[in-house]
């Protein structure tokens, strides 16, 4: 195996475990990035009948979820991508998202622009997504459409890159489906993940590197990789998801929690109301907790230890 940004086959070793079962994720050190062989052969095959039957929202729930769960476990929690491309938000414009699951974004996002359209291969999540909402989906791999020549204004893709056996060819693929000019919204995975690296929790390591993830990204290393596929990469931002509760949790438990709804949401304890001064001091508590949550959030921004990484980067 060699590196798919420098080509370097002199890499080190990140991890031999995977959330479930073992796999070997190779590292380089020149471009600060990981990466693991697929362990299918058919990617259009296995997210539209595997994935979704090992990777959930409820860790607890052993059957596969069905697109109106996906829908509202989701929906709520797309305001950080909302927030990052609102300022592109025209009527005259157009947006394709790669990799829609059941339409959380799109839904949202729908009537800021002139056309949008979405490519999911999980073909319950695409009719989800038609039927419901009205928006055009395709259900095959962004490079077997036949797209007639058809070009985007804008491009989004998030939690999907790391996804992609080949990252680099993916992103040309994409580059051909932009208009002169115009951008990719990319959202991926940190490899520096406050877990990770500033908690150093041990099963978080495991829980961390799964068999879907392909690549792990810094951002060195998707910065060299959007300049070589023909980028300019415009504003990096560091966004986390999960709350400083979330990883307390982690780091005393050594473990997930149950479900990702308290994770993803403003920390916020529900106290016993059975006395005026119980109540006083509950919502005093909350609002310490969610002061506390704001300024966990700027420090892993400020040292760039977040979960995930938001890229705006142009086409050259």
């Amino acid at each position: 195996m060699k590196c798919v940004i420098c080509g370097n086959e002199n890499l080190d070793v990140l991890t031999k475990k995977l959330r479930y079962g073992n796999g070997i994720v190779n590292y380089c050190s020149k471009c600060d990035y990981g990466m693991l062989e697929a362990g299918f052969q058919d990617a259009s095959e296995y997210y539209d009948k595997e994935y979704r039957k090992k990777y959930k929202d409820e860790l607890t729930n052993d059957r596969e979820e069905i697109p109106e769960e996906i829908y509202q476990m989701r929906c709520r929690y797309q305001k950080d991508r909302i927030h990052a491309i609102k300022n592109f938000f025209d009527k005259e414009k157009s947006f394709l998202e790669i990799g829609c699951s059941a339409g959380q974004f799109l839904n949202k996002i729908k009537d800021e622009f002139g056309h949008v359209a979405g490519i999911e291969l999980s073909k319950q999540c695409a009719e989800y997504v038609r039927q419901h909402w009205n928006i055009p989906v395709y259900s095959e791999e962004l490079s077997q459409i036949k797209w007639d020549g058809k070009q985007f204004d804008y491009i989004g893709f998030f939690q999907v890159l790391e996804h992609i056996e080949d990252p680099r060819q993916f992103l040309l693929n994409v580059h051909e489906r932009l208009k002169d000019g115009g951008k990719v919204f990319i959202e991926i995975p940190n490899l520096n993940d406050p877990l990770r690296k500033l908690w150093k929790v041990d099963a978080y390591e495991q829980f961390y590197y799964h068999e879907a993830h392909l690549s792990y990204f810094s951002e060195k290393s998707i910065g060299m990789l959007l300049e070589d596929c023909g980028y300019k990469v415009e504003r990096i931002d560091y966004i986390q998801d999960y709350n400083f509760l979330n990883h307390v949790y982690w780091y005393f438990n050594n473990g997930p929690q149950p479900d990702c709804i308290f994770g993803l949401n403003e920390p916020n304890i529900d106290f016993k109301k059975d006395g005026e001064n119980i109540q006083e001091a509950g919502t005093e508590i909350n609002k310490l907790l969610a002061d506390t949550n704001r300024k966990y959030f700027e420090i892993l921004s400020k040292y760039k230890l977040t979960s995930n990484l938001f890229i705006i980067a142009s086409k050259i």
